[in-house]
């Protein structure tokens, strides 16, 4: 992980993302934080209609007929995220400043 923030940084960039389904303790050991979902679809945006990109970082239980709902507070632990994958399986999102 190491020599991926290094290279990361030399790129200019400043803050890491990813998920994990089971290893969010190893990454916040790192310095990783828990957090909100982020969506980057990339070159796909021009393929896959937005519902489908919005059913990955999707609330469950969450109607997307009625649009997004207001701000509110999504409880999560190390041990616990209201956040699924595609598959229904809990996924924990993380971020790092670097």
């Amino acid at each position: 992980m190491q020599e991926t923030e290094c290279y990361a940084k030399a790129r200019g960039f400043r803050r890491l993302c990813l998920t994990t389904h089971d290893k969010q303790h190893f990454y916040a050991h790192l310095g990783y934080v828990l957090s909100m979902p982020v969506q980057n679809a990339g070159v796909m945006a021009s393929f896959m209609p937005m519902e489908v990109l919005e059913r990955f970082s999707k609330l469950p239980g969450t109607d997307a007929t009625h649009g997004e709902c207001p701000a509110r507070l999504v409880f999560q632990t190390l041990e616990e995220t209201p956040y699924r994958d595609a598959k229904g399986v809990p996924i924990f999102w993380m971020h790092k400043d670097i």
